[in-house]
């Protein structure tokens, strides 16, 4: 089944009304695409809040920070919502017209 992934900007109390629904920062079709844009956001939402700044640093630490297991933890980082003025949406499914 195909899925789509999609990720905005909003509010820090994340309400729908503050989400450009046609107007997403990140849209991607592969988890693991979503995963690699996801890591240059956070280098750009870094500079919102001191919780993205410190996130992004433990990041940065890694050799390698675009291992499979760095990949994974900030896409988790972004699923479980911990990235602030940011939110995820994933859609699954097929569009008939």
């Amino acid at each position: 089944m195909d899925k789509v992934y999609l990720l905005y900007d909003c509010d820090e109390w994340r309400s729908h009304n503050s989400i450009e629904a046609g107007s997403p920062i990140i849209t991607a079709f592969s988890e693991e695409a979503f995963a690699r844009m996801l890591l240059q956001d956070l280098e750009l939402a870094s500079t919102l809040s001191e919780n993205n700044q410190r996130l992004y640093d433990e990041i940065e630490e890694a050799d390698d920070k675009y291992s499979d297991e760095n990949l994974e933890k900030v896409f988790e980082f972004y699923n479980q919502q911990r990235i602030d003025y940011r939110i995820v949406y994933s859609f699954e499914g097929t569009y008939q017209p």
